[in-house]
């Protein structure tokens, strides 16, 4: 059934859908459906605690249009059904939705812990609806409400967080309302979404805003220019011999005189994730063992994670892990481009945000290739377009990222959501394990 109302949203008839039922099976269905928008949750520690999930716009205006609540239904499941598998991943999932949605039983029963669900009330909500809604806690889902309509009602029901609303991109509106609720309700979460700059996002975590939503790598104001950390210069230097194939014996003399990169290096190898029978114990065997390839991308993972000098760094890395590996990913599926040298324009593209310099700035002690400075720099050149899909579906802009895909070699849109959710659970993986 639920197939049967997706197909009919995407405009196919009931003998097309059939007909597709009937083909050879394609690739497995992605973790997160094509039609849902998921965003990073940052907490107050900065780093990525979950996702808020909602429909993408296109899905919610056809589904306002068909009016049909049997399509709402199969859709809201669907959506829950996403926020299942990150919560199994053990982090938060959220999202908001109307109570006469929410209390259908198909929806219902997918509740859970760590499950946070804001509820849209209507006009009129009836003192039953809301000790239904309320009852719905003994799944271990944490139930709240719009801090703008609490503020009105006459008798306020229970509620675990308040959402925060951000409005006409002013961030000081949206901190007032946290420090009053905070004051009203002692020990409240709250929850801020659709946060307009990287700068208010900061600055919301920062003021105690429990988890926070929005636009990760648009600044409110250009930066200026900061020098950067000598133990970041030390990397830079590193990955320029790479690039200029400088020998064994240089780079390793660069590594052993930096303790702690001589660490991270041994740790890196050593760990679980490379399964080597035998403990790694020089610089030297290390260097041979990893190769320049890989050694190259283990300094330029190192580089994203030598930014501390934000509320916001660690969950930058994570997207950062995350955009590199997609990039990888669509160039392993088109098989013309090197995977090595996308993985790095894809994780390269947030050293502005990670530095809080200008891109141009952050990038000019490496030596990158044309098209890679291409793609970073003057939005253009034969990379441009794997970093302009990724960029598209973390806007949620699904149509421009099916059609960028159309015609590049990497499926539709459905193909395309696969490879970033495998580039998301990598990320959380690697930032999971620490290695670095």
């Amino acid at each position: 059934m639920l197939r049967n109302w997706f197909d009919r949203l995407r405009g196919e008839s009931d003998e097309e859908a059939a007909a597709s039922e009937s083909s050879a099976p394609g690739p497995a269905a992605p973790a997160v459906p094509a039609f849902v928008a998921r965003r990073p949750l940052i907490s107050g520690r900065g780093e990525i605690a979950g996702f808020e999930f909602r429909l993408n716009d296109a899905t919610q205006w056809q589904l306002i249009n068909l009016a049909d609540p049997a399509a709402e239904t199969a859709f809201a499941v669907a959506l829950m059904g996403a926020m299942r598998t990150t919560m199994q991943a053990g982090r938060v999932a959220y999202a908001a939705l109307a109570p006469d949605v929410l209390l259908r039983p198909e929806v219902t029963q997918q509740l859970g812990p760590r499950m946070m669900l804001c509820i849209q009330p209507p006009e009129v909500l009836t003192t039953a609806t809301i000790e239904r809604v309320d009852a719905l806690r003994m799944s271990g889902a944490l139930i709240g409400w719009p801090g703008s309509w609490l503020a009105a009602v006459p008798r306020r029901p229970r509620t675990d967080f308040v959402a925060l609303q951000y409005v006409g991109g002013a961030i000081d509106g949206l901190l007032a309302a946290k420090q009053q609720w905070v004051q009203t309700i002692p020990g409240v979460s709250t929850v801020a979404s659709d946060i307009a700059s990287i700068d208010d996002l900061e600055l919301a975590v920062r003021s105690g805003v429990s988890l926070a939503s929005g636009t990760i790598a648009t600044a409110r104001e250009p930066r200026d220019a900061k020098p950067m950390a000598p133990h970041m210069q030390r990397i830079s230097r590193l990955l320029n011999h790479v690039v200029l194939d400088a020998g064994n014996a240089r780079i390793v003399e660069q590594i052993r005189v930096d303790v702690a990169l001589s660490y991270r290096l041994l740790r890196y190898l050593n760990s679980a994730a490379f399964g080597l029978t035998r403990k790694i114990e020089s610089i030297e065997q290390a260097v041979v063992l990893l190769g320049r390839n890989e050694l190259y991308r283990f300094l330029s993972m190192l580089l994203i994670g030598a930014a501390e000098w934000r509320r916001l760094s660690h969950a930058l890395q994570e997207i950062a892990l995350t955009r590199g590996r997609m990039l990888e990913l669509l160039a392993i599926e088109r098989g013309t481009d090197p995977p090595d040298g996308l993985f790095t324009v894809g994780m390269f593209s947030l050293l502005d945000a990670l530095f809080q310099t200008p891109l141009a700035q952050a990038l000019a002690p490496l030596q990158l290739a044309t098209p890679a400075q291409q793609a970073l720099l003057e939005a253009r050149g034969p990379w441009r377009r794997y970093l302009d899909i990724a960029i598209a579906l973390e806007r949620h802009d699904f149509a421009t990222a099916a059609q960028l895909g159309e015609g590049f070699g990497v499926g539709g849109l459905e193909r395309i959501v696969v490879l970033s959710d495998d580039a998301q659970e990598w990320a959380r993986q690697v930032s999971l394990d620490a290695v670095l």
